[in-house]
């Protein structure tokens, strides 16, 4: 599978092949670090507008209708956060493995912590193996030490919570003013 000439590999090329590598993992982080943004933003502005709702004014049960309607779109924006930022964690980790392979190949395995993953696992010896290269990029995304897994998870407590909350305020909400009155 591999058609790397290891002749041609010079250090210039491994040290861009590194540098392409650190670059898919840093998309990942800006987007994810965006998503975070966005979402708690959303949250932000639904508790906002929820005070409002404490007032009792006549815009007080409109506040907190449309909270509960942001609250809601948070979900939905969790679950495509998750499916984009999974795409530039698997872009991270095939930026990995042909790090690796193209290092192998030049006979250059440097001692970065990286390639100490690869070698304790004992992937670095079937590098140019499919099957090998589709179970290393799946416990890479799936591994509880990395940190995709726990930043999915981060999403989805986002996504989940704020539905909650969407559904349980304005029961609590509407109820509470229908008893009061």
């Amino acid at each position: 599978m591999s058609d790397i000439n290891a002749e041609h590999v010079s250090m210039e090329e491994l040290s861009l092949v590194r540098t392409e590598m650190l670059t898919a993992l840093g998309m990942f982080l800006e987007h994810l670090k965006y998503t975070v943004t966005l979402m708690t933003s959303i949250i932000a502005v639904a508790l906002a507008l929820a005070s409002f709702g404490l007032r009792e004014g006549e815009y007080a049960n409109l506040a907190v209708v449309v909270s509960s309607v942001l609250l809601f779109a948070v979900l939905p924006i969790s679950i495509v956060s998750t499916k984009i930022v999974r795409r530039y964690y698997k872009i991270y980790a095939s930026n990995y493995i042909y790090s690796a392979r193209l290092h192998k190949a030049a006979g250059a395995v440097p001692e970065h912590p990286w390639n100490q993953d690869l070698i304790n696992c004992g992937f670095l010896e079937d590098i140019d193996s499919e099957d090998a290269v589709d179970k290393f990029i799946d416990d890479e995304c799936n591994d509880e030490k990395h940190s995709w897994y726990f930043y999915k998870r981060l999403l989805a407590a986002f996504g989940i919570c704020c539905t909650i909350a969407a559904i349980v305020f304005p029961m609590y909400w509407f109820g509470f003013v229908a008893n009061s009155g």
